[in-house]
């Protein structure tokens, strides 16, 4: 099960940022508790506004190598994001997967599970055992 943070609708359904540090950490509170569950398979960290891969993106990944230091997810994709942001994000943690929407052409395009032949790039697969055979 996957589950993504970041953003919250208001009343009428608007998308708005819910993507500070402590935001992140309360979007996974309440996705566990939502879907009751004690951990998430994978978080993807939904990026904002075409927001840079600063520090404040750093701040962000970690929020949530805390939430799956202490065993609430299991893995750390990110969505809505550029090669430029994979790459940064590489540098913190294992990113288990990426989800951008799909422009021919136009956009980066990851397609998991994979590993890339690079030592510094730990993308890894989350699934159980035989599974990611399955949806290879």
């Amino acid at each position: 099960m996957v589950s993504k943070v970041a953003a919250r609708r208001d009343d009428v359904g608007a998308v708005l940022p819910f993507d500070d540090p402590d935001q992140l950490r309360a979007g996974i509170e309440d996705n566990l508790a939502a879907l009751g569950v004690e951990q998430i398979t994978a978080v993807n960290l939904r990026v904002m506004d075409n927001a840079v891969p600063d520090e404040r993106f750093v701040e962000q990944l970690g929020a949530l190598v805390a939430a799956r230091d202490e065993g609430l997810i299991a893995g750390i994709g990110i969505s809505n994001v550029t090669h430029r942001h994979l790459l940064r994000a590489l540098e913190v943690t294992e990113i288990v997967c990426v989800q951008n929407a799909y422009k021919p052409g136009g956009s980066f395009l990851y397609s998991g599970p994979q590993r890339m032949h690079h030592p510094r790039h730990r993308v890894r697969s989350v699934l159980p055992a035989g599974l990611a055979e399955e949806a290879a």
